[in-house]
């Protein structure tokens, strides 16, 4: 270990007196040890001030025709009356530097929010099946961890699911209702999960169809956003608890939780 130590140290001296055009320094050996030396770093770190790379994520608050929905100012915290979201707003300090957004009240107006809530309202698994279809066939993963005592975590409240949801080989097709049946009785949350999107007309592989077309009635698509640009897909996951991989998104993307709590860990694209 100490040599390696050594042998280390010797290499990184040469490295940076020998094969760096500007010598090399404190800042630029600090980069390297910490994995980010490299173009796209040194252009976001030149043009840091004109990219708003050190600034905080934009927050904006959508009320559009809130004075038709009085619940919706009551009951917004005064902490999220911030600016107005407007097309502009959006295209110019999230999309024109390609940078994620924070949108407060963002699917207020969805009747998903009150009608999709299972917890609350366990009548909601009926509603769900007669929306999208008691026949209709989705995409479903079902893990199986064999050997593992699930009772005993559950009692000592230790559960923890870290593995990925949408693994192919756990992947399988059946109708919507036999899916909300194999929800009721999973052995532990996250074991049995949808995740279906919409997929591409082959006669026109610039149209998308819905595979889940009827959701969108319980969905509005933003002013700021439907006044510019069309909305291509809705893909909707649902599980008692998800884990996705990390992914790039080349294209805008809306996130929103219908119920429970959904944490998001943003990774600068340097590291892609």
């Amino acid at each position: 270990m100490f040599l390696l130590l050594i042998q280390f140290t010797l290499l990184l001296f040469i490295y940076l007196i020998y094969f760096r055009a500007d010598g090399g320094n404190m800042q630029n050996a600090m980069k390297i040890l910490r994995g980010m030396n490299s173009d796209t770093f040194n252009y976001l770190e030149t043009h840091k001030k004109k990219l708003n790379v050190n600034n905080y994520i934009p927050t904006f608050i959508d009320s559009w025709h809130a004075e038709r929905y009085e619940q919706v100012t009551m009951h917004t915290p005064p902490t999220l009356r911030g600016q107005e979201i407007s097309t502009v707003k959006f295209f110019s300090q999230c999309v024109r530097f390609n940078k994620p957004c924070i949108v407060n009240l963002f699917a207020w107006r969805f009747d998903a929010m009150t009608k999709w809530k299972t917890r609350e309202r366990p009548e909601a698994y009926d509603y769900l099946i007669d929306l999208i279809g008691r026949d209709k066939q989705v995409s479903v993963y079902k893990q199986s961890y064999q050997g593992y005592d699930f009772k005993k975590q559950k009692e000592h409240g230790v559960w923890h699911h870290t593995q990925y949801s949408f693994k192919s080989d756990y992947k399988m097709n059946m109708t919507y209702a036999d899916f909300i049946q194999q929800v009721k009785k999973e052995e532990f949350p996250g074991q049995v999960v949808l995740k279906e999107a919409g997929t591409v007309n082959k006669a026109d592989p610039n149209q998308i169809e819905l595979k889940l077309e009827s959701i969108r009635k319980d969905l509005v698509v933003p002013e700021f956003y439907d006044n510019f640009a069309k909305l291509e897909t809705i893909e909707l996951m649902q599980g008692a608890e998800i884990n996705e991989k990390p992914h790039y998104e080349k294209q805008e993307q809306f996130m929103c939780s219908i119920e429970g709590q959904m944490s998001i860990i943003l990774v600068p694209h340097v590291f892609r």
